[in-house]
């Protein structure tokens, strides 16, 4: 096979891998998301002013003394099952607050760097202790991120799931900075679990996620659905009452400021506001095929997204937000040319009774893009001729 062709055929795998075809969600959700030996060195943004240290080590808190997180074997050690389960809720409670201005973190950083101690401190945040050894339900004092002491949150893990400790450690770092629960009427109004079905389904993080799969899309609110006992506006509050705003944007939201992808190179990105839009340029240097997927978190994602691919002139040929699915993508054939990508994030259905609009669709995605390249579409052209050469060249190599 020729280099091209060879370089080509491995680019439609990286593209069918990224749609979903050679890895099933099981198989995602069951890998731990990084080496084990890296489990207490996690970071959502370093060098962020303000975090969250997710605490699974044990603590001698203001409310009392904590045991380590621990769901068999000694709790001296954790077990690689247990390591994974940390990661995976790390990585949960990450895409939650990866909008901000914030580290999540399973590294200690050091108490001096979790309390607000005066006007001049910059650097402070919230401890949240993952422990069953105290209370069976998880618990936080409202406004505690901005504390002059470190003030913990206890977070009860349930049954030991990386989804119920995320959500729960979401749930009440959002109280730690001044959220109040999401519920609805009638009944006693507390913890709203949300509406809908499949990959769509739709639940308020300060009300409470449902504990099977699919598990839908959690998200920050502001009471758009049928009877919310709360309307405030989650996003406005996180990010004005506590020293810390929104992520500055990671990619152009215009045709002029889009980031240049190559074929077959994976790129990652945020949307951290939803207002914002990110640009993506790419070229077909001939006529063909082109194959394009733009990906959520592939654990527990909270963005729904939906993808315009544009012309060089700015028309919209293509768009892409399949229903009752978060990704989108693309497999069209394009002539030479400039081409761009935008992204955004987008709801679903009627917000009242079984979806979301755009308000809490915020988070991380993947795209990649397979364009052939210029020898692959001449022999792809040449039909019966390119095979001919293609011989031709295995025979000389065999001599």
């Amino acid at each position: 096979m020729s280099n091209s062709m060879s370089t080509f055929s491995a680019r439609i795998g990286l593209w069918a891998l990224a749609v979903g075809m050679l890895l099933s969600p099981e198989a995602l959700q069951a890998a731990a998301p990084y080496p084990l030996d890296q489990t207490f060195l996690l970071h959502s943004r370093p060098g962020a002013t303000k975090r969250v240290y997710l605490d699974f080590n044990g603590h001698i808190g203001i409310e009392g003394t904590y045991a380590p997180f621990n769901f068999e074997g000694s709790g001296d050690t954790f077990s690689n099952a247990e390591l994974t389960v940390i990661q995976q809720a790390w990585k949960s409670a990450s895409e939650d607050f990866l909008p901000f201005n914030v580290d999540i973190t399973t590294q200690d950083p050091g108490v001096e760097a979790l309390r607000k101690t005066g006007a001049g401190d910059t650097e402070w945040g919230q401890r949240a202790v993952i422990s069953a050894s105290n209370w069976d339900y998880s618990w936080s004092y409202v406004g505690s991120f901005n504390y002059d002491t470190d003030y913990e949150c206890q977070i009860y893990p349930g049954n030991n799931s990386w989804i119920w400790i995320a959500d729960s450690i979401s749930h009440e770092v959002g109280h730690s900075l001044g959220l109040n629960e999401d519920g609805q009427k009638p009944g006693d109004g507390t913890y709203y679990e949300g509406h809908g079905s499949g990959a769509t389904y739709w639940s308020p993080i300060m009300g409470w996620t449902k504990m099977t799969e699919p598990y839908g899309v959690s998200q920050w609110s502001k009471g758009e659905y049928t009877n919310a006992t709360n309307k405030e506006d989650d996003l406005a509050k996180i990010t004005t009452l506590n020293g810390f705003g929104y992520r500055p944007d990671d990619h152009g939201s215009t045709r002029s400021s889009a980031t240049a992808i190559a074929s077959g190179v994976l790129a990652e990105g945020i949307i951290e506001q939803n207002t914002d839009i990110d640009y993506f340029s790419f070229k077909m240097p001939g006529s063909g095929n082109v194959k394009i997927a733009i990906n959520p978190d592939n654990l527990a994602p909270n963005l729904d997204i939906l993808a315009k691919l544009l012309d060089a002139n700015g028309t919209v040929l293509y768009t892409s937000n399949p229903l009752d699915a978060l990704n989108a993508q693309f497999d069209v054939n394009l002539a030479a040319g400039d081409y761009y990508l935008s992204i955004d994030g987008t709801g679903f259905g009627n917000p009242a009774i079984d979806g979301y609009t755009d308000y809490g669709s915020l988070g991380y995605y993947s795209v990649l893009v397979v364009v052939p390249e210029p020898a692959t579409m001449m022999l792809l052209i040449a039909g019966g001729l390119g095979m001919l050469l293609r011989r031709v060249k295995l025979h000389r190599r065999r001599r």
